[in-house]
């Protein structure tokens, strides 16, 4: 979706979706040099450098903590590189500095800089893949982090699809474009309910406040959603809207937890995916292979979007919605053209899934996708990234047809809070 005129996100990489492993976590006093012992099967020790004690001295200076060890370890995971850079503080309070300041040469993205006590790991890979197989398999303890929300936005039962990033950007501009909104306005069908995300990422709800309040809450999709119905919206420009206001909280790699079962609304085609398409069909048997488990598909899946000469972002629209079937003919599209191509593929390899909107933090607007793991509940999935979710993700929306429900008539605002700290 990328609702911005300027670029979307950056490609991250491919992962696999593998259960969590069983490596010992470092303890608050431990220096980190046990965290590669006996590691798990796939994974591999090249060699481990430590930084000589008279190169520390610049180093915490430079960092805003004093450091007393730093050790870079040099892994390998199925053909792919990891570094692991260990960095032992003599208190808990330089460790919370020199993590801060890995954090903005990271860009804020906190699972490439978790700390566990007085220890602080900095993850380096050119891919996403291994760095998330840490968190699945190395002990890290993924980051949460609780996010304040707000946006104004316009309960929607229809519109063109090209003309959703179009209406946000008419709205988006110091003196709203009225005779675009009046324009664009031909193209929507306006409606009375929004329907929202009941958790985040991961297991903890989340929690919405209104300018205008519902005339009834009603939960949908075992609970997952809920339809808040509005009556007697003010207008702007003949465009209705309400005030939101959330918070919500994104655990990295986490999986929100469902009973829900792989039916015919997670698995079937609807309008905007043609998952029964017999060419579909096709395409998502020789990506995923016959008889492959649900997630060797979604793993597949995952790297064939990750891979430019089969799919590639490309921003000449804005915010672009093709369709499914001209989206994989022309090989491109945004956001949302991967996400629709991911689901539909998903849901025509036998996976259930549904798609997810929301934003990234100190990025864009975005648009990705969700996996039902039967037994244990949904995994938010990137297929623009080729990757699993880290707690940058902020998750509005979950729709099951893809009809989007909402369109924002303002400009979105995402505050985090002070990441939760499990280590101190």
């Amino acid at each position: 979706m990328h609702p911005t005129t300027g670029s979307g996100l950056m490609r991250l990489a491919a992962i696999a979706l593998t259960g969590c492993g069983a490596a010992g976590a470092a303890s608050a006093q431990d220096d980190g040099s046990t965290r590669f012992r006996d590691l798990p099967k796939g994974w591999a020790v090249e060699k481990t450098v430590v930084v000589p004690p008279r190169d520390l001295a610049a180093m915490s200076k430079n960092l805003g903590g004093q450091i007393v060890r730093n050790a870079n370890t040099y892994l390998s995971v199925d053909n792919r590189s990891l570094q692991v850079n260990v960095l032992t503080c003599p208190t808990v309070e330089d460790a919370v500095r020199v993590q801060a300041a890995l954090l903005r040469l990271h860009g804020g993205d906190r699972v490439r800089c978790p700390r566990e006590g007085r220890v602080v790991f900095e993850l380096r890979a050119p891919t996403r893949a291994p760095v998330e197989r840490a968190y699945l398999e190395l002990g890290f303890k993924p980051p949460a982090v609780t996010y304040d929300v707000s946006f104004r936005a316009t309960p929607i039962t229809r519109c063109e699809p090209m003309e959703w990033n179009r209406m946000y950007v008419a709205f988006l501009r110091k003196e709203p474009d009225e005779a675009a909104i009046r324009a664009l306005s031909k193209g929507f069908t306006f409606g009375d309910q929004i329907r929202l995300r009941t958790h985040g990422l991961g297991a903890e709800r989340s929690a919405f406040v209104f300018g205008t309040k519902p005339t009834d809450s009603k939960p949908e999709a075992d609970g997952e959603i809920t339809a808040h119905t509005f009556a007697g919206l003010a207008s702007t420009f003949g465009v209705p809207q309400v005030g939101v206001s959330a918070e919500i909280t994104s655990e990295a790699f986490a999986v929100t937890p469902s009973t829900r079962k792989a039916g015919k609304e997670l698995l079937g085609a609807t309008e905007f995916w043609p998952s029964a398409d017999e060419e579909i069909v096709a395409l998502a048997r020789r990506i995923t292979g016959p008889g492959t488990a649900a997630a060797d598909k979604v793993a597949a899946l995952l790297a064939w979007f990750s891979d430019d000469t089969n799919f590639k972002p490309d921003g000449r629209i804005p915010g672009s919605r093709y369709g499914v079937k001209a989206a994989l003919r022309q090989r491109y599209g945004m956001c949302w053209d991967y996400s629709d191509c991911f689901v539909t593929l998903c849901r025509a390899a036998g996976v259930p899934c549904r798609q997810v909107y929301g934003w990234v933090h100190a990025l864009d607007g975005h648009v990705w996708a969700e996996v039902l793991v039967e037994g244990k509940g949904w995994r938010q999935v990137d297929p623009v990234a080729g990757a699993g979710c880290d707690s940058r993700y902020v998750p509005f929306v979950a729709s099951e047809s893809g009809a989007m429900p909402v369109v924002y008539t303002s400009a979105v605002r995402i505050v985090p809070r002070e990441a939760k700290d499990r280590n101190r």
